[in-house]
């Protein structure tokens, strides 16, 4: 579930922060205020689909945790 939210979260501030520069006041594209946003979000809804789960790590720490969370496929009956 998380890997598929996080294509959406990348979007979203890609988005929002073109449309800053277009049409608001923000001259600039702000690559790393992007990036804390992204990672900002992404935490929060990790947080509520795994409250138990504390991400304050490094974004690779962070994405092989995620990648451990994905179900496991079903082979032969087993899990």
């Amino acid at each position: 579930m998380m890997i598929q939210v996080l294509p959406v979260i990348i979007c979203w501030e890609l988005w929002k922060t073109r449309c800053a520069c277009k049409h608001g006041n923000q001259t600039r594209f702000y690559t790393r205020r992007m990036e804390q946003q992204i990672l900002w979000h992404f935490r929060a809804a990790t947080g509520k689909a795994y409250p138990n789960l504390k991400l304050d790590y490094p974004w690779v720490q962070i994405c092989d945790t995620v990648v451990r969370l994905r179900p496991k496929s079903i082979s032969n009956g087993q899990y």
